[in-house]
């Protein structure tokens, strides 16, 4: 098989630079090692590829005018097999890149989250039916309309001063949508898996990886609970795969 493996922008891996590099290389030294041909290009360099010549197409990217362009132009000049060769799916990397899109769809999949109001500029939205009551401080406010790429894209606000400081620098950034999301004390997890299979791994930043959350004022300090027990494990499978079904993304990290 011949595939092509797209590496992520450096931008977009904020303090895990090295880690996204190397979770790429092992990948392609794998493929290599069961016999396909892979090619490998950068993210920047996907706009001038043809697609044509490869059975699939293994892409890390996260510039959104990128990748909203490619699904463009697969839609408009090729036929839906070209799109089929990508995994992650286009459509699915796309909604990745909004926290706003993802809490919405975590909703109507049912997924347990904390609660949380969509802002435009520096109003709230009106809540739809299926959102919860309103909450306090300390709260999360995130940028709503782009991946990660600096420390100030998520901000924890602990007075009325932190929100006016947070709405400010999005606004100077020209972040318009925004996530405001409840501060849950508790373990904050990442974890990693690919859809249909039986990997599935659960790591707790502060112990056993890094994290590009930002807070100037707070350091996050596990509270070690045992995720690989059954019973904490089991839930966050089941509900990373109904999210994963929805927002189309076979291998998924969250």
């Amino acid at each position: 098989m011949r595939i092509l493996g797209i590496s992520r922008g450096i931008d977009y891996s904020p303090n895990l630079v090295g880690d996204d590099a190397a979770i790429f290389t092992a990948v392609i030294d794998e493929l290599r090692h069961l016999g396909h041909e892979v090619i490998t290009i950068r993210e920047e360099e996907m706009r001038k590829q043809d697609y044509s010549s490869f059975d699939r197409v293994m892409t890390m990217a996260r510039n959104r005018a990128t990748l909203t362009d490619m699904m463009e132009t697969m839609l408009t000049e090729y036929k839906d097999e070209e799109l089929k060769k990508f995994f992650n799916p286009l459509r699915g990397s796309l909604a990745c890149m909004s926290k706003t899109e993802v809490a919405m769809e975590m909703v109507t999949a049912g997924t347990p989250q904390p609660q949380f109001r969509v802002g435009f500029k520096r109003e709230l939205m009106p809540k739809s039916d299926k959102m919860k009551d309103d909450f306090t401080l300390p709260f999360w406010m995130k940028n709503g309309q782009g991946p990660s790429t600096m420390p100030i894209d998520t901000i924890y606000c602990e007075t009325e001063q932190d929100i006016e400081e947070a709405l400010n620098t999005f606004s100077d950034l020209c972040i318009d949508f925004w996530l405001v999301q409840e501060h849950k004390v508790g373990d904050l997890i990442k974890f990693y898996g690919v859809e249909g299979t039986n990997f599935f791994r659960i790591v707790t930043p502060g112990i056993n990886a890094l994290t590009t959350i930002y807070s100037p004022s707070r350091s996050i300090f596990p509270f070690r609970f045992c995720w690989k027990s059954k019973s904490l494990a089991c839930p966050v499978v089941e509900f990373a795969n109904k999210v994963s079904t929805i927002i189309p993304t076979d291998i998924f990290y969250r």
